[in-house]
């Protein structure tokens, strides 16, 4: 059976027949799982005549989520009037066409001096894999050391959550002032991509 990774498939028949001939063409899950990534097929194919390809259409669910590419099975059986060649079995790829969700990082209310500060960053969208975001602080009407630790690094998201926590220590003294109202940078990476966004 070749089975090229599309939803219309073809099942050939290796030598033309001048008789019926039937067999079973069924889908089974992968990595992908029916219905919410694809249609089950459970069909019988009939051969008539000379005819040696018939198509199968397997119907695909998008579902808005950043993923991997996910995988189902194609399965022929239970021949009737031919007999199954060597290869009875295929593999569809369904190809994630879903862009990674956009990560953005919200300002806390003002701190005490001293006191932790907060930062929430968050995904515009939940994601099925765990999307990692480097973050590193900048002076805004705060001096680093003199009013806050400077920090930079990475967090990660976990898959079918949106939100991670960042916290950045403060420096007590004697003056009553803000800290900026975002000395956090997020820049995102996901599994896949390069910092930057490119693949």
């Amino acid at each position: 059976m070749t089975i090229q990774p599309t939803d219309t498939l073809g099942v050939p028949l290796a030598v033309p027949l001048l008789s019926r001939s039937t067999v079973r063409f069924r889908t089974a899950d992968g990595s992908a799982t029916a219905p919410s990534d694809y249609q089950q097929v459970d069909v019988v194919v009939e051969f008539r005549g000379t005819e040696t390809t018939k198509t199968v259409t397997v119907p695909l669910a998008g579902d808005g989520r950043y993923e991997h590419h996910e995988t189902v099975s194609l399965l022929l059986s239970e021949p009737a009037g031919a007999k199954l060649g060597p290869q009875s079995t295929a593999t569809l790829t369904i190809l994630n066409d879903d862009a990674p969700p956009v990560a953005s990082v919200a300002g806390p209310e003002p701190v005490v001096e001293g006191s932790p500060v907060r930062f929430t960053v968050s995904l515009a969208d939940p994601s099925d894999l765990p999307a990692t975001v480097s973050y590193a602080t900048a002076d805004g009407s705060a001096t680093a050391w003199a009013d806050y630790q400077p920090t930079s690094g990475s967090v990660t998201i976990p898959a079918g959550s949106t939100s991670a926590e960042i916290v950045v220590s403060t420096v007590g003294d004697q003056t009553t002032e803000d800290l900026p109202a975002h000395p956090v940078q997020p820049g995102p990476r996901h599994p896949g991509q390069r910092p930057g966004g490119g693949r």
